[in-house]
């Protein structure tokens, strides 16, 4: 706030002033007042708006200085008139009111909003859940009957059930702090068991894996590593050309374990690489050789910042794609990040 600006607010009432004073010294004048006089009284009615002028302008720029300082530190502005104070003036009084009004109508809406999404989301997962026991059901039919049409039904129920899997860590991936819990694991463990469970379509990709040794203490939460493992594994599947050359090698580095895994698949065009976090991102690969959701590399990105993690990607075009996760290795790494 300017006093420029509030100046011109006060424009009429200083005209008013400026002709008072004027038919004050006409009138005086007429009279034959003393020359002295009328100057020393038109001089303390000048000095007596200016005060005033000045003290209103105070009052104001202080406090809206206080509003605006209280408005920056909050992460939830809508609360704004719960902690300021009410105004001295008789405007500020009017907007404290008319704010106070508008931000209790913005925390109803938001708390109207916020339901709908948990009721929403609870529909979802139990939705899924429910959907699981007919792919189970069907999956264990498929295993009890074996031939090639069935095993071409639990080929296709695979893919079934990862993109119901990638639905439900989708509806969590909001509420993560509710759902996860980290802790230490050996990284050779959680790579070998994100293996078995997707090892019919590893086997149907005629894949050559390698998984050097990756004895190495970190800290994150199971099955949300499982998961994004998962993501990367089908990923490989999916952009293979020929048979598939599958290699997971970890090292470390300052405090974390850098887990790399990499692939002969077509690999990511450069103008591709820098987006392919981006939520519902499918690139030219994506339209071209299978249809993407763009949600899967999403999903592992946002998982990873949520349990103090990094992701990384590098690919050269026709020749090969490296995912790297960046594992913390001790509890005082994910502390300083907190």
């Amino acid at each position: 706030m300017s006093f420029r600006h509030y100046v011109k607010e006060k424009l009429v009432y200083l005209m008013i002033n400026a002709l008072l004073w004027a038919f004050i010294f006409l009138t005086m004048h007429v009279v034959k007042a003393p020359i002295e006089l009328i100057i020393m009284l038109l001089g303390l009615m000048i000095i007596a708006c200016f005060a005033m002028l000045l003290e209103g302008f105070y009052k104001h720029k202080k406090y809206y200085d206080e509003v605006f300082k209280v408005m920056e530190q909050l992460e939830e502005i809508h609360y704004l008139s719960e902690i300021i104070s009410l105004p001295e003036f008789e405007e500020g009084r009017v907007f404290y009111e008319i704010l106070k009004r508008v931000s209790e109508d913005c925390v109803n809406q938001i708390i109207e909003s916020r339901q709908a999404v948990t009721d929403y989301q609870e529909y979802i997962e139990t939705w899924i859940h429910e959907i699981k026991r007919p792919i189970a059901g069907i999956d264990l039919i498929c295993q009890n009957n074996q031939s090639d049409l069935t095993r071409e039904i639990a080929s296709e129920l695979s893919k079934v059930d990862n993109h119901v899997e990638k639905a439900l860590y989708y509806a969590r991936s909001t509420q993560l702090k509710d759902d996860y819990y980290i802790q230490e694991h050996v990284l050779d463990t959680l790579i070998k068991n994100a293996v078995k469970k997707r090892s019919k379509a590893l086997i149907s990709a005629k894949t050559t894996l390698s998984i050097e040794s990756l004895d190495y203490q970190v800290f994150c939460d199971k099955k949300w590593v499982d998961f994004m493992l998962g993501q990367i594994i089908d990923n490989s599947i999916k952009y293979a050309k020929g048979p598939l050359q599958l290699t997971f090698s970890g090292v470390e580095k300052k405090g974390k374990v850098i887990l790399e895994i990499k692939d002969n698949g077509i690999g990511i065009p450069k103008q591709d690489l820098n987006r392919v976090f981006n939520k519902g991102f499918t690139g030219i690969n994506g339209r071209l050789y299978t249809k993407s959701t763009g949600i899967g590399l999403y999903l592992c990105q946002k998982l990873c910042q949520k349990m103090y993690m990094g992701i990384r990607i590098d690919s050269k075009e026709g020749e090969y794609t490296i995912v790297q996760l960046i594992f913390p290795v001790n509890q005082e790494v994910i502390m300083k990040q907190m």
